[in-house]
């Protein structure tokens, strides 16, 4: 990482912003229907869970805590270099809530009673 790091420090960039990088249903458009519901959600604007790195992220499928500790890596790196780093971080898009055909998703995995 330390390679690349020192690149963007020589391309005089001071800035990194992410994506959304948390933990998101890749598949929201496909539970129910809906003109999208062929797509795939990429951009990651439906958190399942704030400031949980995405799992898939971490480096050869390590799964989540390797990408949590990857993640804190990234940005000691880039701090450690003068870079900032901007997460993208919407709070009203979600993916809670309870579809009208199913139960609704959460961090728990299991909706709410009531």
């Amino acid at each position: 990482m330390r390679a690349q790091v020192n690149h963007l420090v020589e391309l005089g960039v001071n800035a990194v912003e992410l994506l959304p990088v948390f933990e998101y249903d890749e598949l929201e458009f496909q539970r129910s229907r809906n003109p999208r519901d062929h797509m795939v959600n990429v951009w990651g604007y439906s958190h399942l869970s704030f400031f949980a790195p995405m799992a898939r992220f971490a480096s050869g499928g390590a799964g989540p805590a390797a990408a949590a500790r990857e993640f804190k890596e990234l940005v000691r790196a880039l701090h450690g270099a003068g870079i900032e780093v901007i997460l993208d971080v919407v709070y009203n898009h979600t993916a809670e809530g309870a579809p009208p055909a199913g139960a609704a998703a959460c961090p728990a995995g299991r909706q709410a009673e009531g």
